[in-house]
């Protein structure tokens, strides 16, 4: 337990002013694997080392559960109105659904129609219309302005987050929420942007914060407007002009439309349900695209290895429009980019590292021990392996942020390295191969580990190889002393927004390039 000087309180007053400050300061101090907080009546436990981290993972719900931080998020993050509750059987069986997001046949067909969009658009990703009437979607948002026939100036974060969403939205929820929705495309940015407060369940206490509210009671709306209209499309009715048959829609989309419909839960409760998984479908691979365009167009060496490396997987196709640059249509191995492509994917895995602040909460429904391992005692200058009992009634915490600078177990953590991914494979002729590690907890782990990271990491290889392959980025905004591009991030909970965004000069390249 780590010293705290007012009684009852314990630590609470330093965790809401600066939360990421007091588990760095905290962990910098601790002498162990593990350390815990006093938060009113409660203990966090905040676990750190690889060892007990995978320990940690491995208890089953009977021991550590999710249910009450799920319940909270349904509630005030995406408004059920408490009714989640009522009916405990569907949270059992919604995560349930997620193992189909694991199956080879959901992966392949999800990702092959992500990047058939990409090919579609890519080339198009800046229309260079000087009338917003005839760009693109993701630019009319995104402030395009066109400099001259061969560049436009633009806000990055926007244009790369609102096309990925085009491109990945069919794939889930299928076309016709696509055009019928419209705002959506927005409104889920706008509102995951402040959803760290919103757990809070504090009142709005400015615009920016009201103004999420009301973009996620728009979203909720849109998630209605599509459920009602399947469930017309399944009983033989009309859904309405726009809808068509939807039969485009995943599987995974309808095994949740069975769930819900079938159980006869509350429209608040089916709401929030297809809501939480509309904001965690568009806001991890989609805004670490852009965190990982980041550090890619900053580092020019990187850029031109990262290029040279998917080039052999992105094609052009012979269509009678592939004289026009705009409206060519491309090939993108997604699947190839994963298995021989180790540079792009460990950019992938230190981007997570380095920009992305997730953290695992838990609650200990009943008392267990965890052991570290000699190499995690190691990092702490002891011998002897120590083991911890974590008490019920408190939370065990895993905060990526903490483990992921910790020196203790990355070498320089503060300098981006892809290379602390990459590995020589001695079951294949020593070929180099991107690899996860312990350490990296990311994708949590155990039977609770993320069922969508590998849809997540094809259309993410996806996206960052098509931007690198056909445009020229250089920063337009203000830089740092260094000279580097001066990028602010905004609260540091899961996949952060740029605060503000970026603005960038952005060029058509000929792809061919990719080979010199």
């Amino acid at each position: 337990m780590l010293p705290h000087w007012i009684p009852y309180l314990g630590h609470g007053l330093s965790y809401v002013l600066d939360y990421a400050k007091l588990i760095g300061q905290a962990r910098d101090h601790s002498r162990e694997g593990i350390f815990t907080l006093r938060l009113l009546s409660w203990k966090h436990y905040v676990v750190l080392t690889p060892s007990l981290a995978k320990q940690v993972f491995a208890q089953r719900q009977s021991v550590l559960s999710t249910y009450n931080l799920f319940l909270r998020m349904q509630e005030l993050v995406f408004g059920d109105k408490g009714l989640s509750a009522q009916v405990p059987e569907l949270e059992e069986q919604y995560f349930h659904n997620l193992n189909v997001l694991m199956l080879n046949s959901a992966v392949m067909d999800a990702s092959n129609r992500t990047a058939s969009f990409v090919g579609k658009t890519i080339a198009s990703l800046i229309s260079f219309a000087k009338d917003p009437v005839d760009q693109m979607p993701w630019e009319r948002v995104s402030d395009v302005r066109v400099l001259d026939e061969r560049q436009a100036e633009g806000s990055l974060f926007t244009l790369v987050s609102r096309w990925a969403y085009c491109a990945s939205m069919p794939a889930m929820f299928g076309q016709a929420f696509l055009d019928q929705c419209p705002m959506a495309m927005d409104d889920i940015f706008l509102f995951h942007a402040e959803l760290p407060y919103l757990v809070t369940g504090l009142p709005a206490p400015n615009q920016k914060i009201s103004e999420a509210m009301q973009a996620r009671d728009r979203c909720r709306e849109a998630v209605r407007r599509w459920f009602h209209a399947h469930k017309a499309v399944k009983e033989g009715k009309d859904p309405g002009a726009g809808w068509g048959d939807m039969k485009d829609i995943s599987e995974f989309a309808k095994l949740q439309h069975r769930l819900m419909d079938d159980g006869g839960a509350p429209e608040e409760v089916v709401c929030a349900n297809l809501l939480g998984f509309l904001i965690l479908q568009h806001t991890n691979a989609n805004l670490i695209a852009f965190w990982v365009l980041i550090h890619v167009y900053a580092d020019p060496h990187l850029l031109q290895d990262i290029r040279a490396e998917v080039s052999p997987y992105i094609s052009k196709l012979d269509e009678p429009a592939s004289d026009t640059p705009s409206k060519s249509h491309y090939s993108i191995d997604h699947t190839s980019l994963s298995r021989l492509c180790p540079l792009i994917k460990a950019t992938w895995l230190e981007t997570m590292r380095v920009d992305v602040f997730g953290a695992v909460f838990k609650t200990i429904v009943k008392d267990f021990t965890i052991t570290e391992s000699a190499a995690d005692a190691a990092l702490f200058g002891r011998s002897d392996p120590r083991s911890y009992t974590l008490k019920a009634g408190g939370m065990v915490v895993i905060d990526n942020k903490a483990s992921h600078s910790d020196p203790r177990l990355w070498q320089n953590p503060e300098q981006f390295d892809p290379s602390r991914f990459i590995i020589r494979d001695p079951l294949d002729g020593g070929k180099k191969k991107a690899v996860f590690t312990d350490q990296l907890y990311s994708f949590g782990g155990g039977h609770s580990m993320c069922k969508g990271r590998t849809f997540a990491e094809r259309e993410l290889l996806t996206f960052v190889a098509a931007i690198v392959t056909f445009w020229d980025i250089e920063y337009a905004g203000p830089k740092n002393e260094d000279g580097s591009w001066k990028v602010v991030k905004g609260t540091l909970a899961g996949s952060p927004h740029p605060r503000p965004d970026i603005r960038v000069k952005m060029s058509r390249r000929d792809p061919k390039l990719n080979a010199l």
